[in-house]
């Protein structure tokens, strides 16, 4: 995610819908956010009823910010989820 931006709209809700169709199918529903900015994608998985995500991006200030999301629109994980300040270009030139 490179941000909350209006062109992405129709991406989230694509990615909802499909974390929700595959919960409807009774299959796992992981996500993985690099790259997360404010989360939004993480939180619209959540809140389609994904069971586990990990949001990754290097900075703590827009990992408290998808904090805060989560907690604006009252979804959470059902399972253990991660926000994980980490480099992301230096972790895949590794």
């Amino acid at each position: 995610d490179t941000g909350l931006f209006l062109d992405h709209r129709p991406m989230r809700a694509m990615v909802a819908e499909n974390i929700a169709a595959r919960v409807a199918q009774g299959a796992g529903s992981a996500f993985l956010n690099l790259f997360a900015y404010t989360g939004s994608f993480t939180v619209h998985t959540a809140c389609a009823g994904a069971t586990r995500s990990t949001t990754v991006d290097l900075s703590n200030t827009y990992q408290a910010w998808t904090a805060r999301n989560f907690a604006l629109k009252r979804c959470s994980i059902r399972s253990a989820s991660g926000f994980t300040p980490q480099n992301i270009s230096k972790a895949i030139t590794a």
